[in-house]
């Protein structure tokens, strides 16, 4: 029996739950900011195998994912045999952005003696989250897709598996672009944009 972990603070409208979405055809996706742990948690001694989603937060894991790590040690809830994947995204276009939050993730689960089988680091996933909206977009995931079906793979078969992606083909600099474009956009609904200010 597999376990999804979304631990995006966007819950359902995630580029997390997007991905998640992409290697669970049949089981349900917890929320670790919706539902409760001992909810998420109450059938753990079923579990074979745990799959933790979440976004890149200031080069860690999000709180509420620390938070439900602390909460299984506190609670000497038993890891033990159990294979643990992670897929980390990043807004970065370089999913190596992704590493110091996959080995929290790999360290947590050796000291918990589970099995750490791999994980599926991805860059500039606030636009590969979104890419099946648009049609151009499309073509630029197009290295995600084939990766993530190679992920679900291993998973569904419990095999070591080490990915990452990003977009392809963008330039840093004309990522730069899009993001500043996309980060003003949001600033001027906010009303947080003012002329004068130097953000962009």
């Amino acid at each position: 029996m597999k376990l999804y972990i979304n631990g995006s603070p966007k819950i359902n409208n995630s580029n997390s739950n997007y991905f998640l979405n992409k290697i669970n055809i049949n089981d349900n996706i917890r929320y670790l900011y919706r539902d409760s742990f001992d909810d998420i948690l109450k059938n753990i001694r079923r579990i074979d195998t745990i799959i933790f989603c979440f976004p890149l937060y200031v080069d860690g894991p999000p709180s509420k994912v620390i938070e439900f790590m602390e909460y299984i040690e506190d609670n000497n809830i038993s890891l033990k045999n159990k294979n643990i994947y992670v897929i980390c995204n990043c807004g970065f276009l370089e999913s190596k952005q992704n590493d110091i939050a996959v080995d929290i993730m790999k360290n947590f689960c050796i000291k918990n003696k589970g099995v750490f089988k791999g994980f599926f680091k991805i860059g500039a996933g606030e636009i590969i989250g979104k890419c099946e909206k648009n049609r151009l977009f499309k073509l630029i995931s197009i290295p995600f897709m084939i990766k993530i079906n190679k992920f679900r793979k291993c998973v569904d078969n419990n095999k070591i598996v080490e990915l990452s992606t990003t977009i392809r083909p963008i330039t840093k600099r004309l990522y730069i672009l899009l993001a500043n474009f996309h980060w003003k956009k949001k600033m001027i609904k906010n009303n947080c944009y003012k002329k004068e200010d130097n953000y962009i």
